[in-house]
């Protein structure tokens, strides 16, 4: 989105996260490569980029976590966390009503919970602590906003101090006081930096790092040559080897373009020019990295009010930006570049069904766009649901081929030269019954959806997935699947899901080596209140805090153990909470 000092900040924050190793070296030359999922990015005339799917997102490193209390799709590896006695859950509490909240720690050992110790600083007057927040394996990073200066100020918190500790604040000189935390927020691969934007009262837009290496966070150094008071940059992300960093706004001549500079306090080097923009007037939106070779932007340089696709290499000195247009009428959103680069997918509709394309791609420039979904009446294709496998052999998407209204599920071939004809993926549904929400495992070994095909009821299954080759679906389980819920993964042996097989909504975990899949309920059992949502688990999984909850009622936490009781077996954490857990840590 194009930046503009005119309209009211963002105060919101968000936080993204990988894990690699942090080097050093010049800012245009290459990084390791890694591949990334496809991310789902909208375009109309109206809007910017939307990058949010309904309820399949893409994976996410086990030493990140979303910790807003929303579901998100994870993929995390089972290996990370070792098995110790205590454990400690981290959770938000309304203190007092309406939005006075807090941030507590409390730690569990041998089934027993301490009590709570606060770890949020204290707030100012009128200050109060923001609704998203964002955790690595050690840290825990949130915002406190206040509506009454219209500033904003970040906090970390050690979540592994050997005793919960305080809140340190990073938004400190020399970081303009009474600002405002602008866009992304996001650590180092390593988790060694922390990196934000932040708009001063009488300064621009400016990227800062924050060593949090240390016992304690260090000092805030801006990263950019100081942007005008009436510009500014915003960050975008790390590389994924954690050497640079991108973002994207103006420095001080009003037009938007991406730049690259080092992740380095001591020693950033210049800015380095991704982009090729030279009007004020196009805006471009932010920037990412497709792998570590690669950045991909956004933005509208034939103002149709369709944001063009360009994509550079940045493997050594920044390649010219390779430019994709999708087209000048109707809503575009994209299935992103394939992980191997082989081509870009996207979907033009109406903002509910249209065709999807892929636009072939050879390292130098777009082949003409081909269409993808070659049966069915045309334009029935659903806006959203549509992905890469991690191996870019195959792309799924929902589409109503077979009748008018009804989604199903369609898996494309994408080896050869041109797409393969689409193959339908679920069994036959039960009468108005859908398919949907595809999800690859991490490796791509497996494809999972949700479908009504035994019941009228929502259920989970999955086809095993090879080069050219879809296999028979089975069922994961035999309870129904809630159909807002998201999959988590630890690894290609475990999946954690909310689900039902009763009245109420419960948290299951599947061994995914088992033969037959069964789903073993993770929660104790508590008789009308519905499981939510935002759980939280350790690195390895094996350690789960949850929350539940009845109408007008008190919203407790409680930690599930598979190293200690086990399965089934729930200590209480918090009486009510009414916001859910925020990060689960194992200690030595």
């Amino acid at each position: 989105m194009k930046f503009h000092l005119s309209l009211p900040l963002l105060c919101a924050i968000a936080l993204l996260g990988a894990c690699s190793d942090d080097t050093t070296g010049d800012p245009t030359t290459a990084g390791s490569t890694s591949t990334t999922d496809a991310t789902d990015s909208t375009t109309d005339a109206t809007t910017d980029p939307d990058t949010t799917p309904t309820t399949s997102d893409t994976a996410t490193t086990a030493t990140t976590s979303d910790t807003d209390g929303s579901e998100s799709d994870t993929d995390t590896e089972t290996t990370g966390e070792p098995e110790d006695a205590v454990t400690r859950v981290v959770y938000r509490a309304v203190v007092e009503a309406p939005d006075v909240v807090e941030i507590f720690a409390v730690d569990v050992s041998d089934g027993v919970a301490d009590p709570p110790a606060k770890v949020s600083a204290e707030l100012a007057a009128g200050e109060v602590i923001g609704g998203q927040l964002r955790s690595t394996d050690r840290w825990l990073v949130y915002g406190g906003f206040s509506p009454d200066t219209s500033s904003s100020e970040l906090y970390v918190v050690d979540l592994r101090a050997p005793t919960p500790g305080a809140a340190f604040r990073v938004t400190a000189a020399p970081v303009p006081a009474l600002g405002t935390v602008v866009g992304d927020i996001e650590f180092s691969p390593d988790g060694s930096l922390l990196a934000f934007s932040h708009h001063g009262p009488s300064a621009g837009v400016n990227v800062y790092l924050v060593p949090v290496d240390g016992d304690e966070p260090g000092t805030a150094a801006r990263l950019n040559p100081e942007a005008a008071v009436d510009s500014g940059v915003i960050f975008d992300a790390f590389s994924p080897d954690g050497d640079r960093v991108l973002y994207t706004g103006s420095i001080d001549d009003g037009v938007d373009n991406v730049y690259l500079q080092y992740a380095d306090i001591a020693d950033p080097g210049p800015p380095v020019l991704v982009s090729d923009n030279q009007s004020p007037d196009v805006a471009i939106a932010s920037a990412r990295w497709i792998d570590g070779d690669w950045i991909e932007y956004r933005a509208d340089v034939d103002d149709d009010g369709i944001g063009e696709v360009f994509v550079v290499d940045v493997s050594g000195a920044p390649g010219e930006p390779i430019a994709l247009d999708m087209g000048d009428a109707g809503m575009v959103r994209a299935a992103g570049m394939a992980p191997d680069l082989r081509g870009y997918a996207y979907w033009v509709g109406d903002g509910v069904f249209g065709d999807l394309y892929v636009a072939p791609f050879d390292g130098v420039s777009f082949g003409p766009p081909a269409l993808v979904n070659t049966i069915g009446a045309g334009g029935d294709v659903y806006a959203k649901d549509a992905y890469w496998s991690p191996d870019s052999s195959w792309l799924v998407y929902v589409a109503a081929h077979n009748t008018p209204g009804i989604l199903e599920l369609f898996a494309v071939d994408m080896e050869g030269v041109d797409p393969g004809a689409p193959q339908q993926v679920n069994g036959p549904l039960s009468p108005d019954g859908e398919a949907g929400n595809p999800r690859f495992s991490p490796t791509g070994s497996h494809l999972y959806y949700f479908a009504t095909q035994d019941s009228a009821a929502l259920e989970l299954y999955r086809v095993s997935v090879a080069p050219g080759v879809i296999g028979a679906f089975e069922r994961v389980h035999q309870q129904t699947i809630h159909h807002s819920t998201s999959l988590r993964f630890f690894g290609e042996e475990q999946l954690v899901f909310v689900g039902s097989e009763g009245d109420d909504d419960e948290l299951f975990i599947v061994d995914l080596d088992a033969a037959p899949l069964t789903a073993q309920r993770v929660n104790a059992s508590h008789p009308g209140a519905d499981v939510t949502f935002g759980y939280q688990h350790s690195a390895d999984g094996r350690a789960i805090a949850y929350a539940t909850a009845v109408p007008q009622g008190p919203q407790p936490i409680y930690l599930v153990d598979q190293d200690g009781d086990g399965l089934g077996v729930a200590v209480e954490v918090a009486a009510d909470s009414e916001l859910g857990p925020l990060a689960v840590r194992k200690l030595p």
